[in-house]
C-alpha cells in the first residue's frame, strides 16, 4: 500500500466504504493509478460518528510516508466525513474537496416527491449548477432553482451545500473537472469488498479478510509471498484438536539481485524525463532514489535562476524561491582509488528548468560508475537532505532551532551559512543580530518547516517589552496589525498601561492564514515571561484570528473574548449591501444586541434582527457571530463593558507604526521598523498632554503648573536614552547629561528637580516609558499646591482627625512645676 501511495500521491480519496455493524465502519484512503483505477493506500476501522476520523487517517498515513506530503495536490472527501478544516490544517497546500458525484446523488434523492418541479428538470438544473464554469453561471442557476424548488429544498441546499460550494462546484473546484469520477472508484472498491465481507461482521473478521486479499494480490505481483496463510491447530485436553482462524506468518523475501547492467538500465529509466515542481521536491526524490540505488550525488556545477538573464518568460520572486536553479549538474561523490590515484566518477545527473520556467526536468543522465558501489561507503557518506542543505541553510540546523529560542551565536552561525540565494533569510538574520547587539536579553524564536530551509514565522520580544508585560498583565490584546505582503502578516500582543495606551508586549510575523498563530504567540510569550500566567484575567482576540479553543487550553482560568468593536465593524460592512433604510435599522439593532445586559434582551433583539435582515445576512451572522456570542456580547462578556475600546488601542498602535512601514514590505524591513518605533521618542511623540496639563493646573499654583507643562512638552519633543539600572531606577541621557531617576519615579538628580522639587522632564520621560500615570498628585509638594486643593485635601482628612481625638481632654497636672515623666503614675480620676 505504501509503495502504491508513493507512486501515485497526487490525488487521495478518503471515504466510508462499509458499515460493518451498528458500532463500527470501514474507511479507506484510495489513490488513482495511471490506469484511472482506485488503489488502496490505507484502511481505518472506527466507531460510527467519530468526527475526526478523516484527520486521524490522513495524519497516520503521513506518519507512515512523510515524503508524500509535498506531492499531494488534492484530497477528495466523502460527504459523510466531518472536520474538513482539520484536513486543511494538516495539508495547508493541498486542495480539499468534496466528492461532487456524492453531493449530486444526495440532492437527487431530495428531489423525489416534489410537486413543484419534476425530478428530471431538477436533475438537469442541479447538474448545470454543479458544472458551472463561472460564478455568474452558478448564481444564475441558483436563482432559477430558488424560484422553482420548494422552501424545504432551498433551506436544505443553503445550509448543507451552498456554504461549501468552493469544495464541489466546478468554477471553484476545477481540479475535479479534470479527474476521473470519484464515485466510480468508491463503488468499484465497495463492490470488491462486498463480495468478500458478509455484513454485519466483527472488526477481527474484517481485518482478516482485508489482509488475506491484500497479500494474495501481493503474491501474484511480486512473484513470491511475504506472508503465508497457515491453519493452526491447538490440541485439546481430550487429545483432539480445534481449528483456529488463519494466522499470518512472515516469510523471508527473496534476496535482492546483485548490482548489474540491468539494474543500471532500470535506474536510468526511473530518472528519465522526471519533472519536479520545486527544488525541495527534487531533493526529496533524489534522497529516496539514492537510498534505493546505494549511490550518492552532490552538486558539481550550477547556475542560479536569479542570475540567469536569458529566459524568454519573465521570472518572479516566488518562482526563483521555488526552483532556485536554472541548471544543475549532480556528480557522483565517490572516487576510484585504483593504482594509488584518485579518479572522479563519470556518473552524473543533469537538471534544467522547463521551457515555461515552471518546473525542473531531468534532461540527461549517465549512471556508468568506475568504482564498486560499496554499502559500507554509502552508510558512512550518505546524509539525508544533503542536496537541499547544499542550496543554502543546512536543514539539520533549521530543524534543530525550529520553535526554539535562538541565541545570538546561533543567529551569527546561520548568517555564515547563508548564500546569495538565501538573501531573504539573511536580511532577517542581520536585523536580529542588530537586535541582540542593542539588547542582549531579547528573546527571538525562528520557525522553519520540517526538512525545509524556508522562513515560516518569527517571534521576538525585548527586555522593555517583557518589563511592560510584567507591569500590566491583567488584559492582553492579540490582533493582526498589518498584512505586510501576500505571504506574511504582522501580529502584536498589547497590554494597557495606566495612561490607557496600548503597549507592546511582543511581535510575531507569520505566514498569512496560519491557523495556530494565536496559540504560538501566547505560548511563546509565556515561555519568556512565565510569572504572568497567574495574573492574566482576560485575553481579547481580533476577529481574524483562529484557534480560540487552543488559547483556552493554554490559559484555562482566563476569560477569552473577541474584540466587540471589530465584530460590529464587520457586521456594519455587511449591512452596506442592504437598502439604506433597512441597513440603518439593522445597524441600530446590532448595536443594541451587542450591548444587551441580559440573555433575554439578546434573544429579543436577535428575533428582531431575523425579521428585518435578509436571509444571507442572517446566515452570515449565525455562522460567524451567534455561535460565539459568549465571547463578545455584553451579558456574557461583561469584562469588556468595564475596559477601554480595543479598536482604539489597535488603531492608535497602527497610527504609530504607519510612518515607518511602507506597504508592501519585506520581513526584514518590518523588523527594522519595529525596532525603530520601539524607542522612547517614537513612543512619546503620540502623547496628548492636554489632559495631563489640565490635571496639574487643577491642583498647582499657576507658576508651578506652567513649569510642569514646559517639562511635559520637553519630555515629548526631546530624545532620551533610557537604561534600567541593576539596583533599581533609571539612567537617562538627554544629550546634555546623564541623570538618575529613582525606582518609584518620584525624584531625579537633575538641577531642575533639586531646585523646585516639581516633576521634571526626566521623571515624566521615565513614566512615559514604563507606563506609570503622568498625572500623580504625590509628585507636587504642598508648597506648590493651590489653596483650593489644600483645603479639599484637609476636608478629606478631617474625619480621620476627629476619629483619632482622645476620649478625655482632662489636663494632666504637673508635679513640682516640671513635666511628667512618661513612667510617672497618672493622678486619680485621669483616663
Amino acid at each position: 500500500m505504501k509503495v502504491t501511495c508513493c507512486h501515485f500521491p497526487s490525488i487521495l480519496l478518503v471515504d466510508q466504504m462499509l458499515q460493518l455493524s451498528e458500532e463500527f465502519s470501514l474507511y479507506a484512503i484510495l489513490c488513482q493509478d495511471s490506469n484511472k483505477r482506485g488503489q488502496e493506500c490505507a484502511y481505518c476501522i472506527a466507531r460510527m460518528g467519530r468526527p475526526d476520523v478523516a484527520r486521524f487517517s490522513i495524519v497516520s498515513l503521513l506518519q507512515c510516508i512523510p515524503e508524500i506530503k509535498q506531492k499531494i495536490r488534492c484530497v477528495v472527501l466523502g460527504i459523510t466525513l466531518e472536520a474538513v478544516e482539520q484536513i486543511k490544517e494538516v495539508l495547508p497546500e493541498a486542495e480539499v474537496l468534496l466528492c461532487r458525484e456524492q453531493v449530486l446523488q444526495t440532492l437527487y434523492a431530495r428531489t423525489l416527491g416534489m410537486k413543484e418541479l419534476s425530478r428530471e428538470t431538477a436533475k438537469n438544473y442541479l447538474q448545470a449548477l454543479a458544472n458551472a464554469s463561472t460564478r455568474a453561471t452558478y448564481d444564475y442557476y441558483l436563482s432559477v432553482l430558488a424560484n422553482l424548488a420548494p422552501e424545504g429544498f432551498r433551506s436544505y441546499y443553503q445550509e448543507n451545500w451552498h456554504s461549501r460550494k468552493e469544495m464541489w462546484v466546478s468554477c471553484w473546484a476545477p481540479e475535479k473537472a479534470r479527474e476521473a469520477n470519484d464515485v466510480n472508484h468508491t463503488q468499484a472498491h465497495v463492490e470488491k469488498l462486498s463480495g468478500q465481507l458478509t455484513v454485519p461482521c466483527s472488526v477481527a473478521k474484517c481485518v482478516e479478510t482485508l489482509l488475506s486479499n491484500m497479500f494474495a494480490g501481493a503474491t501474484k505481483e511480486a512473484g513470491g509471498p511475504r506472508f503465508q496463510v497457515v491453519q493452526s491447530t491447538v490440541p485439546l485436553f481430550s487429545g483432539g484438536a480445534v481449528h483456529r482462524p488463519p494466522l499470518f506468518r512472515w516469510c523471508s523475501p527473496p534476496s535482492p539481485p546483485p548490482h548489474s547492467q540491468a539494474s543500471e538500465v532500470g535506474a536510468t529509466q526511473e530518472l528519465g524525463n522526471q519533472e519536479f515542481q520545486s527544488w525541495t521536491e527534487f531533493c526529496s526524490f533524489l534522497d529516496g532514489w539514492c537510498r534505493r540505488q546505494r549511490q550518492f550525488f552532490r552538486i558539481a556545477t550550477s547556475e542560479l535562476l536569479s542570475t540567469f538573464k536569458h529566459t524568454a518568460v519573465p521570472v518572479g520572486l516566488p518562482v526563483i524561491e521555488r526552483l532556485k536553479y536554472y541548471s544543475v549538474k549532480m556528480q557522483c561523490a565517490s572516487t576510484n582509488r585504483k593504482g594509488g590515484k584518485k579518479e572522479s566518477c563519470p556518473a552524473y545527473i543533469r537538471l534544467k528548468v522547463g521551457p515555461m520556467i515552471d518546473r525542473l526536468v531531468i534532461i540527461k543522465t549517465c549512471l556508468e560508475h568506475n568504482h564498486e558501489l560499496s554499502d559500507a561507503e554509502f552508510k558512512c557518506c550518505f546524509r539525508q537532505r544533503t542536496q537541499q542543505s547544499s542550496s543554502g541553510l543546512p536543514v539539520r540546523v533549521t530543524n534543530h532551532i525550529a520553535k526554539r529560542f535562538a541565541e545570538p551565536d546561533t543567529v551569527t552561525r546561520l548568517i555564515a551559512y547563508c548564500r546569495s540565494s538565501d538573501w531573504e533569510v539573511r536580511d532577517i538574520l542581520h536585523q536580529l543580530e542588530a537586535l541582540f547587539k542593542a539588547d542582549p536579553n531579547a528573546q527571538v524564536k525562528l520557525v522553519f518547516p520540517q526538512d525545509q530551509a524556508t522562513f515560516e514565522s518569527l517571534f521576538f520580544t525585548t527586555t522593555a517589552m517583557k518589563a511592560m508585560c510584567r507591569r500590566y498583565p491583567r488584559v492582553l490584546h492579540i490582533d493582526r496589525m498589518l498584512q505586510l505582503s501576500k505571504e506574511f502578516s504582522l501580529y502584536a500582543i498589547l497590554c494597557e498601561d495606566c495612561n490607557r495606551r496600548g503597549r507592546e508586549c511582543a511581535y510575531c510575523i507569520a505566514r498569512t492564514g496560519r491557523p495556530d498563530v494565536a496559540r504560538f504567540f501566547v505560548v511563546s510569550l509565556l515561555q519568556c515571561v512565565p510569572d504572568i500566567k497567574q495574573k492574566i484575567e482576560c485575553v481579547v482576540l481580533g476577529m481574524t484570528l483562529q484557534g480560540l479553543e487552543d488559547i483556552r487550553e493554554v490559559l484555562p482560568d482566563v476569560e477569552v473574548l473577541l474584540c466587540r468593536e471589530e465584530v460590529l465593524q464587520a457586521l456594519y460592512v455587511k449591512t452596506l449591501e442592504m437598502e439604506e433604510s433597512i441597513g440603518e435599522t439593522v445597524r441600530s439593532c446590532l448595536h443594541n444586541l451587542a450591548n444587551a445586559d441580559l440573555p433575554m434582551a439578546y434573544s429579543y433583539y436577535l428575533s428582531v434582527l431575523v425579521s428585518l435582515a435578509p436571509d444571507s445576512f442572517v446566515l452570515y451572522y449565525q455562522d460567524n457571530c451567534h455561535s460565539r456570542k459568549e465571547m463578545w456580547v455584553s451579558c456574557w462578556a461583561p469584562e469588556r463593558a468595564r475596559g477601554v475600546n480595543d479598536v482604539n488601542l489597535i488603531q492608535a498602535h497602527l497610527h504609530k507604526l504607519s510612518p515607518y512601514l511602507a506597504l508592501p514590505c519585506s520581513v526584514a524591513d518590518c523588523v527594522k521598523a519595529l525596532l525603530t518605533v520601539h524607542t522612547l521618542w517614537a513612543d512619546a511623540s503620540w502623547l496628548s498632554e492636554g489632559k495631563v496639563s489640565a490635571g496639574y493646573r487643577d491642583i498647582c499654583l499657576p507658576q508651578a503648573a506652567e513649569l510642569v507643562e514646559d517639562e511635559l512638552g520637553a519630555a515629548k519633543s526631546d530624545f532620551y536614552n533610557l537604561r534600567a539600572q541593576e539596583g533599581g531606577g533609571f539612567e537617562i541621557n538627554d544629550g546634555v547629561g546623564v541623570f538618575t531617576v529613582n525606582q518609584a519615579q518620584t525624584s531625579c538628580s537633575c538641577s531642575i528637580y533639586c531646585s523646585i522639587a516639581l516633576p521634571c522632564r526626566h521623571i515624566l520621560a521615565a513614566r512615559l516609558w514604563t507606563g506609570e500615570p503622568l498625572f500623580d498628585r504625590t509628585l507636587v509638594p504642598k508648597r506648590w499646591r493651590s489653596e483650593e486643593d489644600c483645603m479639599g485635601q484637609a476636608d478629606a482628612e478631617s474625619p480621620l482627625k476627629v476619629y483619632m481625638m482622645p476620649l478625655c481632654t482632662v489636663p494632666l497636672p504637673q508635679q513640682n512645676g516640671s513635666k511628667m515623666d512618661e513612667n510617672s503614675p497618672l493622678p486619680q480620676g485621669a483616663v
